[in-house]
């Protein structure tokens, strides 16, 4: 019986390139016979053999074409190296058919292959154009590259770069549009043609940089420069810079009230982008856009007077689907103000003259209302806590200090001194007195003066 695979798992989906063991199966047709098993190793190689470089030198009137070693990417030999040359097939001097052989590579016709020297060099016709002189490498997987000499050759001290683009999570190339710049060792940029996707620089050492690219398509993995050296011994390097394409979704970020217009709501991402939702159109409450899918720290920026009730987290903004954040705020804006009108209310005889039990219940409500302030509690509780407050305020009982009590005693002080009463009292008494008087008089033109200093004085003036 004939056995085939295909390089294909069991789902259908083509194996990676790499060794496998092929096992093979079978119980032979003799009674208790037990299964046997052969297994084959076979090599999986899709990756073309990767062409170097080469060059032209001139020997004994010749031009002798040298070719350095290629690269063996998928490991699986490298099979043979030709070079060859083609010549029209027709009248009108066409050199290269268009169509491709049963196996998918181009069909060339009237190829001339040039035998190796013993160097393994190979001497060149006079009379052929380079652009039709082709260098072949096979490998045993029956992978083939080839290039005209034309776009492979340079001077025997240079070498070939390509810079590539490529998905980090498929590793295939990406079509976008971005800049690359070459330096070199100096630090000098030098130049290249952007319209070819290999460059020949000569041997040195280099930095190949990501100048500029659409950061609302990628997303870099890889470093944005890297470093390459080109020598005789490796005179081709890919460099490959490494990105992920960008899919965006939705993402709103909404409250459970009303904010004002001048919050602000960011998204900064792992890699410290930032991004500014701005108010939704129709969304109550809410701030929205679309952005990449990734990581984001949420940062919300409100006004004095409102605050956030949880602790932001990360928000996961996923594809295909409705990325949303649902966050609670508070207003302390009333809070603030009553707190604020404290500092002028003790000053007032409504508060300094009230009973004490009134004066101590509104100092303990605004003990809570302070406490609030710098707390998380919803709203409802902030509610409770400035309802208290205010309640607390408007019991006050306390009236204007009776002033009019200190002039009539100024008085009595005056038509005092005018006696004999005042005039043959002991020396002591009298200064006693009119250190009671002096007391009355400065807090007679003391605004902020309170009845139980008013009370004491006069007591202590009687």
């Amino acid at each position: 019986d004939n056995t085939a695979w295909r390089g294909q798992d069991f789902d259908g989906n083509t194996v990676a390139d790499g060794l496998y063991d092929y096992v093979i199966s079978y119980t032979p047709d003799v009674p208790g016979a037990k299964e046997q098993h052969t297994t084959f190793k076979i090599q999986i190689d899709t990756q073309k053999p990767v062409i170097t470089s080469g060059y032209i030198r001139f020997k004994d009137g010749n031009q002798e074409f040298v070719a350095r070693k290629p690269k063996d990417v998928g490991q699986g030999g490298i099979l043979s190296e030709k070079v060859f040359y083609l010549t029209p097939f027709d009248q009108k001097g066409t050199m290269v058919l268009t169509g491709k052989d049963q196996s998918g590579t181009r069909a060339f016709e009237n190829t001339h292959l040039i035998k190796a020297n013993a160097d393994g060099s190979y001497t060149l016709p006079k009379d052929v154009d380079k652009a039709n002189i082709y260098y072949l490498v096979e490998d045993y997987a029956g992978n083939v590259d080839y290039i005209s000499l034309a776009e492979l050759v340079r001077d025997q001290n240079s070498g070939r770069v390509k810079i590539a683009l490529k998905d980090a999570k498929t590793n295939q190339d990406i079509d976008t549009l971005y800049v690359y710049r070459i330096k070199n060792s100096k630090g000098q940029y030098v130049n290249v043609d952007k319209s070819k996707t290999i460059h020949f620089l000569q041997f040195g050492h280099y930095t190949a940089e990501i100048f500029s690219y659409d950061r609302t398509e990628l997303k870099f993995i890889s470093g944005l420069s890297q470093e390459f050296d080109l020598t005789e011994e490796n005179s081709f390097q890919t460099i490959t810079f490494l990105a992920n394409l960008l899919e965006y979704a939705p993402v709103s970020v909404s409250f459970n009230q009303a904010v004002p217009k001048t919050t602000t709501v960011v998204l900064r991402g792992e890699d410290g982008t930032r991004i500014t939702l701005p108010a939704e159109k129709y969304g109550q409450y809410a701030f929205g856009k679309k952005v990449a899918t990734g990581r984001y720290n949420v940062e919300v920026a409100l006004p004095t007077g409102y605050e956030l009730l949880e602790n932001l987290v990360s928000l996961l903004v996923q594809p295909g689907r409705n990325n949303t954040l649902r966050l609670s705020v508070v207003s302390k804006l009333a809070l603030l103000a009553a707190i604020n009108q404290q500092k002028e209310l003790v000053e007032t005889s409504r508060y300094f003259n009230s009973s004490v039990d009134k004066k101590k219940a509104y100092d303990q409500a605004f003990q809570v209302a302070q406490s609030a302030l710098s707390s998380k509690l919803k709203q409802e509780l902030i509610d409770g806590v400035l309802a208290s407050l205010e309640a607390a305020g408007k019991a006050l009982d306390g009236k204007d200090s009776n002033v009019t009590a200190l002039k009539e005693a100024m008085k009595a002080y005056y038509a005092t001194t005018k006696t004999g009463r005042y005039v043959n009292a002991k020396e002591k008494v009298r200064r006693a007195y009119d250190r009671a008087f002096q007391e009355i008089a400065l807090l007679a033109v003391d605004p902020k003066v309170k009845q139980d200093q008013i009370d004491q004085s006069l007591i202590a003036l009687a």
